[in-house]
C-alpha cells in the first residue's frame, strides 16, 4: 500500500464517522432544541461559547434567548427546576386569561415578560419593576418637616404611619366631599393558613387593640396596660359567627377587664359574669367612709347640692336617702314640649331644677336644654355604649350630604362592624357576615365614583388598589409614587434582600447595582451605568424578544482548575491540578460511548434534563478538556503517521533498487 491509498483510506474513515456522527444527530429524540457553537444542544437552549469568543479582548455580540411559552404551557411543566427562567407570552392565539386552570404555582403570571420559579411558584424577575411599584408615599399636604408621614395611598385616601408629632400612630385618612362610602380598620382571624383558612373555634381570639409603655427601667420592660380583646363565644358556622368584646384597664401593675360587651348584646361592667339585664353595671371596690357612688356627672365650682349634678349611688353622708329619684314633667302649652329631670330625695333636693332632657314639639330634642334648635341639641359630652338587634348610632347632616359615621348590627343581613361614609350615598358598607369584601372608596359632589376603590378581599385577604378582583396580596392598577425616595442620584433600582425586605439602591459605589433604562433606538432596555456612577459605552441589553446582548460573559466557576491537568498527567503521569484524571485512548472512549451514550466527563442528556438547566462555565471546562484531549489524539496520529511515511519511504526505496537489479 502506497501513501496515496493511505491517505485515500484516512479521508474516507474520517468521512464516514462525520456522517455517521451526523445521523446519530438527526435522530436525536430531543431534537427540536436550541445549539450556540455545539450541535448536541442538552436543554431547549444550549449555549457553549466558542474559544475566540470567550476571550476577554472578543468584541462579537453573544445572547441568550429564554423561552417564550404560554401561561397554559408553563403550566405544564410537570416538575420545574428552581432557577428555571422563562419569558410568558400573551398573544392573541393564547393569551394570559385564556388558562381556565388552578395551579397555585402560575397564579402570580399575570403579564408578559420574565418569570423564574423560586422552588415554589413562577416569580417576576426584579427587572420587571419599576420605581413606579413603591407602596409607601410621603403625605400629601403634610408641611410640618418635623412631623412628616409615610401613607399606603391611592386617589381615595391615605394610611398613615406617623410619629414625632402630636398625633401620631396609624390614621386612615379618606379624601371626599360626599358621604357615600367610609374608610375602615378591621382584622380577620382564621384558623389554619392563607392557603386552608379553617373554622373558628370557642375561645380564639379575633380582634386585639393594646396600648402600652416603656417603665423606664435599665431593663428595657415594655406594658400592655390597655386592650380591647374580641373573641369567639362559640364554634362557628355558616349560621354561627357569636362573638363578644371585652375593655381591659390597668391599675398599679394589674390588669384588669372593666366591661364586657356580650353576644346577645348585653353590656357588663365590673361584672363577673354575663349580666342579666341589657345593661348591668357593678361597683367592686365598695367604701365604708360614706362615699359610694356608682355613677356621677357633676357641674365644675357647684356644691355637691346642686342640683346640677346627677348622682347615682349613695354620696356623702347628709343626703341621708342616698337614692336618685327620676322625674317626667310636661313643659307649658307655649313650648309644646316634655322635659325630664332628675333629682336626689334626700336632703337639699330640687325637683323643679332644670330639665336634663328635653323634647320638643317640633322634634327637636335638648340635653341640658330646653331650648333644642335643632334635631338633637347637646349642651356638654355625650358617650354611646350600644349594642343591640338592628340598633345603630347616624351621625349626618341631610342638607350638605357631608359626614357619616355609623356603627350598624344586622344579625339576618349584612353586618357592618365599622364605618365612615364622606359622600352622598348612605348605603355602603365597609364589612358583612356574608362573606362580602371591605371597601375603601371616593366619590365626587355629584356622588359619581372617583376611579376605581381600595377592596380587601374577604376570602383571601389580596388587597386591591384600583381593581375589584385583585390576585396578589397587593394589586394596583396604576403608578405608585414615593415621595420621600426622590433625590438627585438620579434614578435608582429596587431589590429584594435574602430577608425579602425591599430595599433602594443608592449612588454609593459600594452599593450601587447597574441600573437598567429603556433603549428606545434599540427597542430593548439596558445596563446603562457602571458600578462607579458613570455610563456604559459597552451595554448589556435585553430585547423584546427576550434576547440578551453583551460584550462577553466572565465566569468564576472552575477558575482554579482549568483543564491544563490534561496535558500534566499526558507528560509527567500525574497531576497537581487534578489527580483524578486519566487520559483515555481513543479505545476507550469508544467503549465508554457505545456504553454510555455520551463522551466521557459530560453529563447525560436525561441527567441535563432533570436538573433543568445547563451549567455553561462547566460546559465549558469540559469542552476545553476535551480539546487538548484531541490536540494529543491528534499529536499521537501525527507522529504514527509520519512512522508509517518514513516506512513508506524505506519500502519505497528498497522497491527501486529491486527493480534495477531485475532490469
Amino acid at each position: 500500500m502506497n501513501k496515496t491509498t493511505i491517505k485515500i483510506s484516512v479521508l474516507a474513515f474520517l468521512g464516514f464517522m462525520t456522517y455517521g456522527y451526523a445521523q446519530q444527530q438527526q435522530q436525536d429524540p430531543h431534537r427540536g432544541k436550541v445549539g450556540i457553537n455545539t450541535i448536541e444542544p442538552s436543554a431547549t437552549m444550549d449555549i457553549r461559547p466558542s474559544t475566540a469568543n470567550a476571550q476577554k479582548e472578543a468584541t462579537t455580540n453573544e445572547g441568550i434567548i429564554a423561552p417564550k411559552l404560554s401561561k397554559t404551557r408553563i403550566a405544564n411543566i410537570e416538575t420545574p427546576v428552581e432557577g428555571t427562567l422563562v419569558y410568558a407570552t400573551d398573544e392573541t392565539t393564547s393569551p394570559i386569561s385564556a388558562y381556565t386552570g388552578n395551579d397555585p404555582k402560575v397564579a402570580k403570571i399575570t403579564e408578559k415578560g420574565y418569570y423564574f420559579y423560586n422552588g415554589t411558584e413562577w416569580m417576576k424577575t426584579s427587572s420587571n419593576l419599576s420605581t413606579s411599584d413603591l407602596l409607601w408615599a410621603k403625605c400629601p399636604g403634610i408641611k410640618n418637616t418635623a412631623n412628616e408621614a409615610v401613607c399606603l395611598k391611592n386617589d381615595f385616601g391615605n394610611i398613615e404611619l406617623k410619629g414625632n408629632g402630636e398625633k401620631s400612630g396609624i390614621i386612615v385618612r379618606v379624601f371626599s366631599d360626599i358621604p357615600q362610602y367610609s374608610g375602615g380598620f378591621s382584622t380577620i382571624r382564621s384558623r389554619g393558613t392563607t392557603r386552608s383558612p379553617q373554622v373558628i373555634r370557642k375561645g380564639d381570639n379575633l380582634l386585639t387593640f393594646g396600648g402600652g409603655g416603656y417603665d423606664g427601667t435599665t431593663n428595657g420592660n415594655f406594658f400592655n396596660t390597655s386592650a380591647m380583646f374580641g373573641y369567639a363565644t362559640k364554634d362557628w358556622s355558616a349560621n354561627e359567627h357569636s362573638s363578644n368584646l371585652e375593655f381591659h384597664t390597668t391599675l398599679g401593675k394589674i390588669r384588669k377587664k372593666r366591661m364586657e360587651i356580650y353576644d346577645d348584646g348585653k353590656v357588663g361592667i365590673g361584672t363577673l359574669n354575663a349580666p342579666t339585664s341589657q345593661l348591668e353595671v357593678i361597683r367592686t371596690d365598695i367604701v365604708t367612709n360614706g362615699y359610694n357612688r356608682l355613677a356621677s356627672f357633676l357641674s365644675p365650682n357647684m356644691p355637691l347640692s346642686s342640683s346640677s349634678h346627677i348622682i347615682i349611688g349613695k354620696e356623702h353622708s347628709k343626703y341621708n336617702s342616698g337614692s336618685i329619684d327620676f322625674v317626667f314633667k310636661a313643659k307649658d302649652s307655649s313650648t309644646n314640649g316634655i322635659g325630664f329631670n332628675l333629682y336626689a330625695s334626700g336632703l337639699n333636693s330640687n325637683p323643679e331644677g332644670p330639665y336634663i332632657l328635653f323634647a320638643r314639639g317640633d322634634g327637636n330634642v335638648g340635653i341640658g336644654t330646653s331650648s333644642p334648635v335643632e334635631k338633637l341639641d347637646v349642651r356638654g359630652n355625650a358617650k354611646f355604649s350600644m349594642k343591640n338587634n338592628n340598633t345603630r348610632i347616624v351621625i349626618e347632616t341631610e342638607i350638605e350630604k357631608y359626614g357619616h359615621l355609623r356603627f350598624l348590627r344586622r344579625i339576618n343581613g349584612s353586618n357592618t362592624v365599622l364605618r365612615w361614609d364622606s359622600g352622598m350615598d348612605d348605603t355602603t358598607e365597609t364589612g358583612s357576615n356574608q362573606g362580602s369584601n371591605y371597601y375603601f372608596r371616593a366619590f365626587d359632589d355629584s356622588g359619581q365614583l372617583i376611579g376605581n376603590r381600595m377592596i380587601i378581599k374577604r376570602n383571601n385577604g389580596n388587597v386591591g388598589i384600583g381593581v375589584n378582583n385583585p390576585t396578589e396580596k397587593l394589586d394596583v392598577a396604576g403608578n405608585i409614587k414615593s415621595s420621600s425616595l426622590a433625590s438627585n442620584a438620579g434614578n435608582r433600582h429596587v431589590y429584594a434582600d435574602a430577608n425579602g425586605v425591599l430595599k433602594i439602591g443608592t449612588n454609593d459605589v459600594t452599593t450601587l447595582a447597574s441600573l437598567w433604562t429603556e433603549d428606545v433606538t434599540n427597542n430593548s432596555i439596558k445596563l446603562a451605568v457602571n458600578s462607579d456612577g458613570s455610563t456604559r459605552s459597552n451595554t448589556v441589553s435585553i430585547l423584546d424578544d427576550g434576547k440578551v446582548h453583551a460584550s462577553s460573559f466572565m465566569g468564576t466557576n472552575g477558575a482554579t482548575i482549568f483543564p491544563d491537568y490534561v496535558f500534566q498527567k499526558y507528560y509527567t503521569g500525574t497531576s497537581s491540578i487534578k489527580a483524578d484524571y486519566n487520559f483515555k485512548s481513543l479505545s476507550q472512549v469508544e467503549d465508554f460511548v457505545k456504553a454510555n451514550g455520551h463522551l466521557p466527563g459530560y453529563k447525560s442528556a436525561e441527567t441535563i434534563k432533570a436538573q433543568g438547566y445547563v451549567d455553561l462555565m462547566e460546559t465549558q471546562l469540559t469542552n476545553v478538556e476535551k480539546i487538548e484531549e484531541l490536540y494529543l489524539h491528534s499529536i499521537e496520529q501525527d507522529k504514527a503517521l509520519k512512522a508509517k511515511d518514513a516506512e513508506i519511504a524505506d519500502l519505497k526505496q528498497r522497491l527501486e533498487r529491486l527493480e534495477k537489479l531485475i532490469q
